[in-house]
Parts: structure tokens; C-alpha cells; sequence
């Protein structure tokens, strides 16, 4: 790969998906351009969450946050998820950021389902 932006970010995109096989999202893919609208970089399978992989030096998460939730709309998914690479620490040690709004819709979802 030509680009080393695009290989750091690729690099990245394929940690997270191990990392989420790995601790239950068997279904967690990597995401192919498909058309002029991105629809985000993974996706968890059946789930309503589409996540945007950030390795960048700057992290600046108001651009992150919106970048995500755009894609996950693209998508036709509910929620966006930026998970931005922490310096120096492992992927599990990475941030997962999104707004409180739409976590507490998502987490109020999530236990009312869990609860029937």
C-alpha cells in the first residue's frame, strides 16, 4: 500500500475487528467503500452500530463523533461509534466515543431487551 495514512488506518480497522471477535462480536466485519456515501469502517452484524476507526495523531473527537454518526446513518444503522487509538496502549485500551444521547438511547434499548 502506497499510502501510509491508509495503511496505518487499515492496520487499525483490522485490530478492532480482531479485538471485537475476540470479546463477542463474531459478526464484526470491515466495511468496503460502496458508492459516494461512507457508510463507516466496521460494523458488528446484527447490530444497530456502525463504527468509525481513528488512528490520527490530533485526536479531535467532535469531528470523530460526527463523522460516525453520519456514517452510521448512511448505513441505515442507528448508532455511531468513533473508537479512536490511544498512543502507545493496546486496542482494548482505545476510546469509544459517541454522543450521551444517544447512548442512553442505545443503553436504554439495549436493557429493555435484555429484560424480556
Amino acid at each position: 500500500m502506497a499510502n501510509p495514512s491508509k495503511a496505518r488506518g487499515t492496520a487499525w480497522e483490522t485490530a478492532v475487528v480482531r479485538y471485537l471477535h475476540e470479546h463477542g462480536f463474531p459478526n464484526a466485519r470491515r466495511k468496503v467503500l460502496t458508492g459516494k456515501l461512507d457508510e463507516g469502517d466496521i460494523d458488528l452484524g446484527s447490530c444497530e452500530v456502525t463504527i468509525e476507526a481513528k488512528n490520527t495523531q490530533k485526536i479531535t473527537l467532535s469531528e470523530f463523533v460526527d463523522e460516525a454518526r453520519i456514517e452510521a446513518r448512511n448505513s441505515g444503522g442507528g448508532y455511531g461509534v468513533a473508537v479512536v487509538k490511544r498512543r502507545g496502549k493496546g486496542t482494548g485500551e482505545s476510546y469509544a466515543v459517541m454522543r450521551l444521547e444517544d447512548w442512553t438511547e442505545f443503553v436504554t434499548r439495549w436493557t429493555k431487551v435484555e429484560a424480556k
